[in-house]
């Protein structure tokens, strides 16, 4: 009994350890891109406490804390004894932070949004090309960019126009022919200046252009071979509209493979009901941040199925991946 009680407490402390480890990270994470400390270090070469101290006149002591703890936290990795740099234990850790920072207005003020005294599309708006930069679903990208080359994929129409997989294209594929869908003239300049030299011997386009309306650009385009939406096209309409959606790029791309790449998340009523884990979690988390943009919602398995096979497209494979990924490729 006794024994029961004290892993009990030792259990309950951990936790409560991890819940003030997590704020603080948070909090600090936030501290290091106002002081313009984030997109430096994010790079990951090696820096210390004494050369931010010097470039960025902040105290010694407290900067060597801090770095000190994000070490702890394993978000830095210590090196010598004032020598860090980013965690490559888990290289996707730069995604998790950007996907945080381009949310963090919305996070300093839940207090008014929950009051419904502010909006999210009327006072806040996330920093759009952090969040393309640091989307987490770009765990895939191993497996899809073996299956690119595998088929002879040359030219590449990005949906929802992820950073990261840009890049690996760059460095994969350079000579591939690139072109991403972006609405926003001032997105749509910041991803230009990305792609700035990362292709040789390709070619980039950044369209300006609403990507739930294929009908609109399509001609512009031309055909590609492949069309890849990464956790994109679930942001573009309501769930009863997916088939409607998929069936337009299959009309304007006749000749092209999609690739749709979302979060396979069952409902949540239904997921609450089993045991806790990754799923509940990340569900948990999606539940929440859609709810705060008043977003469509990720859906599951069983839906995408049912909007491919009514749209027109074939399906060629479903791949499950962790965590709460799938894969589908259609034809």
């Amino acid at each position: 009994m006794k024994d029961n009680l004290r892993a009990h407490k030792e259990k309950t402390a951990i936790r409560n350890s991890q819940i003030c480890g997590d704020f603080l990270i948070v909090e600090f994470l936030i501290a290091l891109e106002r002081l313009g400390i984030f997109a430096k270090i994010s790079k990951g070469e090696t820096f210390s406490a004494a050369q931010l101290a010097r470039e960025h006149f902040l105290n010694f002591g407290l900067i060597l804390a801090v770095c000190e703890f994000l070490s702890e936290q394993e978000v830095f990795e210590k090196l010598e004894e004032d020598s860090f740099r980013f965690s490559t234990v888990d290289p996707a850790i730069k995604n998790f932070i950007n996907y945080f920072l381009a949310y963090r207005e919305l996070y300093n003020f839940l207090d008014q949004i929950i009051a419904g005294k502010r909006t999210y599309e009327e006072y806040f708006l996330r920093e759009e090309v952090r969040y393309k930069e640091g989307r987490y679903a770009s765990s895939v990208l191993p497996t899809l960019l073996p299956r690119f080359k595998e088929l002879g994929i040359h030219s590449i129409l990005d949906v929802g126009g992820n950073i990261p997989l840009m890049r690996a294209l760059s460095e994969e594929m350079p000579s591939c022919r690139y072109i991403t869908i972006e609405d926003s003239p001032l997105v749509a300049d910041e991803m230009r200046e990305i792609m700035d030299g990362l292709f040789h011997g390709g070619s980039t386009t950044v369209l300006r252009a609403n990507a739930a309306k294929p009908g609109d650009f399509a001609g512009k385009i031309g055909s590609v071979q492949a069309i890849v939406g990464i956790t994109a096209f679930h942001d573009l309409c309501e769930k009863n509209d997916l088939a409607s959606l998929l069936a337009e790029y299959k009309n304007f791309f006749t000749g092209s493979r999609l690739f749709i790449v979302e979060f396979n998340i069952p409902d949540w009523d239904v997921l609450r009901r089993e045991p806790k884990g990754v799923a509940r979690y990340i569900a948990a988390i999606s539940k929440i941040t859609h709810h705060f943009k008043g977003n469509t919602m990720p859906q599951p398995k069983e839906v995408w199925l049912e909007a491919i096979g009514a749209s027109g497209w074939h399906l060629v494979r479903a791949k499950e991946m962790a965590p709460n990924l799938i894969i589908f490729e259609c034809e």
